[in-house]
């Protein structure tokens, strides 16, 4: 198989996409914004079963970034005919997309409905036109003819990546590339950037000229800007109660912290910690605060000998608890609970702190499931969690307006407003962080180690949690634009602190989580702020 004749799909972009609209995303102008079904026409080689060639897929899964008429990713899912041979055709999604400038991507999963692993990806800047045409024919096979790398890139110091490019055949469509193909050669500023072959790394800060070569074809050389490493990250240490260990788990909007200090559920505000008094039957008993709303409504658990105990704290109080758990709070009030009667454990539940009743008196559970544990609660109601069974690992579980979805093997964490959840799933006899939304499973990868875990999402789709090194230790982590990145690059080095995980993430941005001293196994509570 020849590299630049099967499409990997590591996209590339749209050299021939002509912007006809006059001021901003969809905007045309003086017109108000058009919605249209997306039409979208691709020529699907024949089969093949080679693992790393999209022309082994059997569906393609197709995104533009904030392009739905809500304002929210659009998503479109395509099947390809089972049957070998070659064929072309034009699809038309059954919902609409704003007409607009948009960045796509393309996955290619290798069984049919996005299922399966991903055998090819493709990435491009494009104009959905007034009708729905406007991104070009895909090619799952092809010749390059004309190769360019995007202009106006960047990559952070530390950083490594896989410049776009524009990858066209004499027709002008857009085509890509086997793994491995592209070879990025450094024109000038080898002291700032370095090719790794099909990558570019981050060395220090300013300009260099980069060049791709695939096959017999070669780019003209491009400026990349290479940025200092996200070093301005701030990190403040959150202090001692009582000289013991300290961990961050939950912030809201104003950056207060839920969190335990020396085995006390506790508040983080006005630069210390308050441990939280939960009442005589939890009084002195190991607590942690989980979560924290804009209400300054905090919830949590605490351990006593015959089991844990869950609790909702505001105001100097605790309103309620629960043997079980209260893991989540949401922005109206609502806490995911889990009970434990004398009958054994029960199903999720809702509680309303304004009504001071159960919302949902019961979630429910699958067939084949003994119970379900929530753990996360966006402002819709929607929960997520876990489903236990007898003897067989926990299943993942989305409840929204009534309905139990099982996600798959594994467990969910979190959900937030748009509908994205998190948590983890098994790969193997390990587990990866991954990201559930609309039906499709992304698997965030891990830090060059073999596990992941994301605990929590904030609306943006900034996504917090903790991942294996290369070396096994565990290091917090911050996924972003399709990108996980260590927070111990995002810091200045100081000291041998290791955030070790990442637990909150509020709308701005501001992460919780806990750390140490390298070798230590002594922790303390973090809040790293991102650049202003």
């Amino acid at each position: 198989m020849e590299k630049g004749n099967i499409v990997s799909f590591r996209l590339f972009c749209v050299a021939a996409c002509v912007l006809i609209l006059s001021a901003g995303c969809g905007s045309g102008g003086r017109e108000e914004p058009r919605n249209v079904p997306l039409a979208v026409t691709i020529q699907w080689a024949a089969r093949s079963r080679a693992l790393q060639s999209p022309s082994s897929a059997l569906s393609a899964g197709i995104t533009l970034e904030k392009a739905d008429p809500a304002g929210q990713d659009f998503t479109y899912s395509i099947n390809r005919d089972p049957a070998p041979d070659a064929y072309t055709r034009t699809y038309h999604s059954p919902k609409q997309v704003r007409v607009g400038n948009w960045d796509m991507t393309v996955l290619f999963y290798a069984h049919q409905d996005g299922a399966g692993d991903i055998v090819g990806e493709s990435r491009a800047k494009v104009t959905v036109l007034s009708d729905g045409s406007g991104i070009g024919d895909i090619a799952t096979e092809g010749t390059i003819d004309r190769i360019a790398i995007l202009p106006d890139q960047s990559v952070s110091v530390g950083e490594r990546k896989e410049l776009a490019l524009s990858v066209l055949n004499k027709q002008g469509q857009l085509i890509a590339l086997t793994p491995g193909s592209i070879f990025f050669t450094i024109a000038a500023g080898d002291a700032r950037l370095k090719s790794l072959g099909s990558q570019v790394e981050g060395v220090a800060p300013g300009p260099a000229q980069v060049k791709a070569a695939v096959d017999n074809r070669a780019s003209s050389p491009e400026i990349v800007t290479v940025e200092s490493s996200a070093s301005d990250y701030r990190i403040a240490l959150l202090g001692k109660w009582g000289g013991g260990n300290t961990v961050a788990y939950g912030i809201n909007n104003a950056d207060k912290v839920a969190g335990a200090s020396s085995g006390s559920a506790a508040l983080w505000q006005n630069g210390r910690w308050t441990v939280l008094d939960l009442g005589d039957e939890l009084v002195g008993v190991d607590g942690h605060a989980r979560c924290i709303n804009d209400a300054d409504q905090v919830s949590g658990s605490a351990f006593r000998s015959i089991g844990a105990f869950g609790f909702l704290w505001q105001n100097g109080r605790t309103l309620i608890s629960f043997r079980g758990s209260m893991t989540n709070i949401n922005s109206t009030g609502q806490v995911a609970v889990w009970t434990y009667t004398t009958g054994g454990p029960m199903n999720g539940s809702l509680w309303d702190i304004t009504q001071h009743k159960f919302m949902i008196d019961d979630i429910g559970v699958l067939p084949g499931f003994r119970y379900s544990v929530p753990l996360g609660v966006n402002n819709a109601s929607a929960i997520v969690g876990r489903m236990v069974a007898q003897g067989t690992p926990d299943h993942a579980f989305l409840w929204q307006n009534g309905q139990m979805l099982d996600l798959g093997p594994g467990r969910a964490y979190a959900i937030n407003n748009t509908g994205q959840s998190v948590g983890a799933t098994p790969v193997g006899e390990k587990q990866h962080a991954v990201m559930w939304h609309q039906g499709q499973l992304k698997d965030l990868g891990t830090l060059g180690g073999a596990e992941s875990i994301a605990y929590n999402i904030n609306d943006a789709g900034q996504i917090v949690g903790a991942a294996q090194t290369a070396t096994g230790s565990w290091h917090a982590f911050l996924w972003e634009k399709d990108r996980m990145a260590d927070l111990n690059d995002l810091i200045k080095p100081n000291r041998g602190w290791v955030l070790r995980n990442a637990y909150g993430i509020n709308r701005a941005g501001k992460i919780v989580g806990d750390c140490a001293l390298d070798g230590d196994s002594f922790t303390y509570g973090f809040l790293l702020s991102p650049p202003s």
